[in-house]
């Protein structure tokens, strides 16, 4: 077992601390807390495959910034750096079909055989959330494949370094909204969460839609996704996978602030428990 959820060194804040001003955002670091405080329980993950590292992600600290300075106030969750080994397996965790585990080497293959195909690009290029896809879901796939050795003996060499995850959602009378805009380095906004996290943040891609699959991997009830569904709009049906999942949320949530109503409750994961307890917990301190 790998070295895991590394928080680049920073010591978990039991305190509330003072509030960092950069450019027109002002900053709030809340106390450290954990999905399974947040919840009260680990929800049930449904396949023994990896649950070490299932419930030591949910055990592990988490940091939640409110940033206003907005139009509202906007919420921030940071999760530990994942390596990508441990990036496959909120994958896996998160996919609607497990059946074959984190699947990893089938998921390179996928991804080889996309890039080799023009026809099959354009195609998903008509596929909601897409954009938002290729902006944050694909590197976390390229660095998947560039660390995992396939000729024998295969596995992951944990050599390419670590994403941060990101969760980032605003809450108005409609509910939680989450945005998988990416955070540009050199930002007011990411200068200030650098400075309220120097080094988990340093030198570290930051990734906003990896915190949204790690929501989906511990929100069972707002993830009853199909195990297979056209990806493509008008394709063929696919099994909705480790590698599938990345996109399939994108699109869920591109497709729901276009039309709300289209995305049943049962599938939709700003809808989720941990959503909610978050929301709580960075306007009131207070665990539910």
């Amino acid at each position: 077992m790998h070295e895991l959820l590394k928080t680049g060194g920073e010591s978990p804040d039991r305190k509330k601390t003072e509030p960092i001003k950069v450019g027109g955002l002002t900053f709030q670091k809340h106390p450290s807390v954990s999905i399974e405080k947040l919840l009260g329980t680990i929800p049930p993950q449904g396949n023994p495959r990896e649950q070490d590292v299932y419930t030591r992600l949910a055990k592990a600290d988490l940091t939640v910034v409110s940033v206003t300075g907005t139009e509202k106030q906007e919420t921030f969750v940071i999760a530990p750096n994942l390596n990508p080994e441990h990036i496959n397996d909120v994958l896996y965790f998160a996919a609607p079909n497990n059946a074959f585990g984190r699947n990893t080497e089938d998921l390179i293959a996928d991804k080889e055989f996309f890039e080799k195909n023009p026809s099959l690009q354009r195609a998903h290029k008509r596929i909601p959330g897409w954009n938002e896809f290729q902006q944050q879901g694909s590197p976390l796939i390229e660095k998947i494949a560039l660390d995992y050795k396939i000729p024998y003996p295969p596995g992951f060499r944990n050599f390419s370094g670590v994403v941060v995850p990101v969760l980032h959602f605003g809450t108005t009378e409609a509910g939680a909204s989450i945005s998988l805009t990416p955070i540009e380095e050199g930002s007011d906004l990411h200068k200030g969460l650098s400075t309220v996290l120097p080094k988990q943040l340093n030198g570290h891609e930051l990734n906003t839609l990896l915190g949204p699959l790690i929501v989906a991997a511990y929100s069972p009830g707002q993830t009853q996704w199909p195990p297979k569904d056209s990806i493509v709009a008008e394709g063929k049906t696919n099994v909705i996978g480790p590698l599938q999942t990345t996109a399939y949320l994108c699109r869920k949530l591109v497709e729901k602030k276009k039309n709300p109503s289209s995305v049943p409750p049962n599938q939709d994961i700003e809808q989720s428990p941990l959503i909610k307890a978050l929301d709580e917990y960075a306007k009131t301190r207070k665990l539910p």
